[in-house]
């Protein structure tokens, strides 16, 4: 790990001539230049240069310079940088603006709540093939080291990866695994929104693998956790006995195709629902209208939890008996698909979760459009609805005036 003595004698300014021009390039470039040259350039301005003779205009750049450090650094969790700015900005007399390490926190004894710090949108600079290689063989030294149970080292090596390839979408992840596992949940976050906001195929990849992965764990119960890989605890509760025996383990069996592995099965309270019922939490939104695709039945009905509870999704399977031939059975059959066309069923849902992974705000804001009120539900539960039996052109218009359609 890069570190160098603070405080040299004015003795060592000549000594900054041998790198002025290198890092002065470094300083302007401060926010696209690999954050382990701007480490250095700090760390090297901070040991060999007297703030006293730092003229006004050039202050102003450092300034801005170690501001900038301090800012990537908290976004990385970098302490070392963060140290590095904090420390230079100190020597300059210059004062950073602090930001907070949680993205939300709350006052003891009722206090106001902190407010959440804003973040920009993670875009990774580009760097050379050189530096790409540094970054992979560090990630591989992390992972040997994760395997040896030194999980401090495995950490360091990951943020040295970072330091040569901010972009590299392992080393975002196992970091984030590491600081998950250490029950930084702020700091786990700020990474898993990288790999959001770079949104390429391999991110989101790695954001599904988040949700299974056992070192993210300790922090499942934090929502911006929950709203960023899509986690959630999903109950599965079949309303119509038999007839609904194979729906349920399908869409289990699909969800976790998906990879949500966090889902129980159970009886619903109230039998007899002719359609299927989603109730889900705010926060999985995004989610929830990926189970709603899953379920394939026209006639779902979304609506919000309203009561205490520990899971995030609810999901009731309905579906309309009809006697044919003398024989109880569902009016549709769900589980009764073309083995070619259900696989094109599931790369049309893992589109779906791609979708409510890149923009999980959108996905929300169009889930208002279709949720039912807890008193419709309530209706179709116990009186039955109609129009859930009736064909699906029926079904849209009907749709269209309860709001249950665009």
């Amino acid at each position: 790990m890069f570190c160098i003595a603070f405080y040299a004698s004015q003795g060592y300014a000549s000594d900054w001539q041998t790198y002025k021009s290198d890092c002065d390039q470094v300083f302007k470039s401060h926010k696209t230049v690999i954050i382990q040259r701007l480490k250095e350039c700090a760390g090297l301005w901070t040991a060999y240069v007297d703030p006293n003779v730092v003229k006004p205009p050039e202050a102003q750049r450092l300034k801005i310079a170690f501001q900038g450090l301090y800012d990537r650094s908290v976004n990385a969790g970098d302490e070392e940088g963060e140290f590095l700015a904090r420390g230079a900005a100190e020597r300059l007399r210059a004062r950073l603006v602090l930001k907070l390490k949680r993205d939300t926190a709350a006052t003891s004894g009722g206090g106001a709540a902190v407010q959440p710090r804003k973040r920009t949108k993670f875009t990774p600079p580009e760097v050379s093939s050189r530096d790409q290689r540094r970054a992979e063989k560090e990630v591989k030294k992390g992972i040997k080291y994760f395997r040896r149970k030194k999980r401090d080292k495995a950490m360091a090596a990951y943020k040295r990866a970072l330091g040569y390839d901010p972009g590299n979408l392992n080393a975002i992840y196992n970091l984030a695994a590491e600081l998950a596992f250490r029950k930084r949940a702020g700091d786990a976050v700020d990474e898993l929104m990288k790999l959001k906001d770079i949104g390429s195929n391999g991110a989101l990849a790695r954001l599904q693998e988040a949700r299974v992965d056992t070192d993210f764990e300790p922090i499942h119960d934090d929502i911006a956790y929950k709203k960023v890989t899509g986690y959630a605890r999903i109950k599965l509760v079949n309303s119509i006995g038999v007839f609904g025996e194979d729906e349920v383990d399908r869409i289990e069996k699909t969800l976790r195709k998906l990879k949500h592995r966090d889902i129980e099965q159970g009886l619903d309270k109230k039998q007899g629902r002719t359609a299927p019922v989603i109730w889900f939490k705010d926060h999985s939104a995004a989610t929830a209208w990926v189970v709603k695709k899953t379920l394939i039945h026209p006639g779902t009905l979304l609506t919000k939890i309203h009561w205490d509870t520990p899971y995030d999704i609810v999901v009731s399977w309905g579906n309309k008996v009809v006697k044919r031939d003398g024989v109880k059975q569902p009016q549709k059959d769900y589980t009764d698909v073309d083995p070619d066309k259900a696989e094109k069923r599931l790369e049309d849902l893992r589109r779906e979760e791609d979708k409510a992974l890149r923009e999980p705000e959108k996905v929300a804001r169009k889930i208002d459009h279709t949720v039912d009120t807890p008193n419709r539900v309530k209706n179709s539960v116990e009186g039955g609805v109609k129009r859930v039996g009736r064909t699906i052109d029926t079904l849209k218009n009907t749709g269209r005036k309860t709001g249950l359609f665009k």
